[in-house]
């Protein structure tokens, strides 16, 4: 929870990982977080990662937090070395709110479906599925994204 100036708590840095299971029930930690904050926006705070499979390669929806919690976008062709979008974050807080901090995304045929909360809402937001899986960050543009508030 945010203090009255907006500062996050002082919960240390929380860090993006990975493991690896054959069965689902013994898992293998890697040793070294995937994604770690280094952008002004993420403070030192990711978490409520999203990572889908698709085309051979992964796609990570992640919450930063600094003054406010917003979602960025990252591509990755192994699940351990994550390249950022240029443009992240890529969904902030609507008006008057400081919280968007999850995101459920499904793809169905060529749209990418988003489940986002914010400030206690679901919103739903689209993107064209070419745009979301952008080749070497050089083709695509996630300011295409449209939502919808209830």
């Amino acid at each position: 929870m945010a203090r009255e100036d907006d500062t996050p708590p002082d919960w240390g840095t929380w860090r993006v990982g990975t493991a690896t299971s054959p069965d689902g029930i013994t898992w293998t930690r890697h040793p070294d977080p995937v994604l770690v904050a280094s952008l002004p926006w993420e403070g030192v705070n990711l978490y409520l990662p999203e990572v889908i499979s698709y085309g051979g390669g992964y796609a990570m929806w992640y919450t930063g937090w600094a003054a406010q919690t917003a979602i960025g976008y990252a591509v990755s062709w192994d699940g351990i070395h994550w390249g950022r979008w240029p443009g992240n974050p890529v969904l902030t807080p609507r008006p008057g709110c400081t919280v968007v901090d999850s995101i459920a995304v499904i793809i169905d045929g060529g749209t990418v479906y988003g489940w986002v909360s914010n400030c206690g809402d679901i919103w739903h937001v689209t993107s064209p599925l070419n745009v979301v899986f952008f080749d070497a960050f050089e083709t695509g543009d996630c300011a295409i994204w449209s939502a919808t508030v209830p």
